[in-house]
This record gives structure tokens, C-alpha cells and sequence, in this order.
């Protein structure tokens, strides 16, 4: 299942009407501040948070964790600050985000403490290509 605005899902219908995953993905139009569908055991949030600034991530995070069925997991894949400070890639991406959008990169203990005010603990994190990682949580007791 794939949300995302409504006018962006109508582009997506357009263009996965010829796709060999034309059967094998649902597209939802909505507004992830507020709701998401609901019954997942997984949620995928992909270059999303970092867009975002602190209050709005945490009602994205909060909406995913209502939805969220009770065993569920989250993948956050996002970049992350270094701390300490250390020079890394990940700065300048946290400038564009703050010029552009207000938004920023994140250091894990931001991420860890956005998951746990949304009820959402950070199980792992795993380094992946770049300077991106997943962090995965699961649904705080």
C-alpha cells in the first residue's frame, strides 16, 4: 500500500496501470499529519521525516503509531547527524532541509526521542548505502 497525497496517487494510477505491480500495490490518497490507513504490521517512512520539522514529524510518527497494529514495526530511513560532531555529508543536507522547508537531519538520539514521544521504541539501527540507515521500532508497550 502506498500513501500519499491525492494528486500525487493519481499520477501514481496513471503510471502503474502499465506496471507488472499494477496488481500487487494499493494506492491511497490522504494526509499522513492526520491519519494513516489503519492495520499495518509494518510502516515505511522513506526520506520523510527529514522534510519535516520536529512537530510535524512527531504527529507523522503519532498518526503511524495509532494506525499501527499491536505487533507492528517502523522503518525509518533517514540520515543521520554524527555525534559527536565529525565532518559527513549529512550537514549540508541539514542546511538545504532548513533553507528549503524549515525541516532538518537529525542525530539518532533526535530520532530515538521523536519514536518514544509517538510510542514507538528504536530496536535497531543498521547502516545502509551512503549515509542513510534504517532504524527500526517497534510499538512501545
Amino acid at each position: 500500500m502506498l500513501l500519499d497525497r491525492p494528486s500525487v496517487i493519481e499520477g501514481a494510477r496513471r503510471h502503474l496501470s502499465d506496471s507488472p505491480f499494477a496488481g500487487r500495490i494499493e494506492l491511497v490518497g490522504g494526509d499522513f499529519l492526520t491519519e494513516v490507513p489503519k492495520g499495518g504490521d509494518l510502516y515505511l517512512l522513506k526520506w520523510i521525516l527529514h522534510g519535516w520539522d520536529d512537530e510535524q514529524a512527531a504527529r507523522i510518527l503519532a498518526a503511524c503509531r495509532r494506525a499501527a497494529a499491536p505487533e507492528a514495526r517502523l522503518l525509518v530511513i533517514e540520515m543521520l547527524l554524527p555525534e559527536p560532531w565529525a565532518p559527513s555529508q549529512a550537514h549540508l543536507y541539514d542546511l538545504a532541509m532548513l533553507v528549503l522547508f524549515g525541516a532538518r537531519e537529525r542525530t539518532l538520539s533526535q530520532y530515538r526521542d521523536l519514536l518514544r514521544a509517538a510510542g514507538w521504541e528504536l530496536e535497531s539501527v543498521t547502516p545502509v548505502s551512503g549515509d542513510y540507515n534504517v532504524l527500526q521500532a517497534v510499538t512501545a508497550p
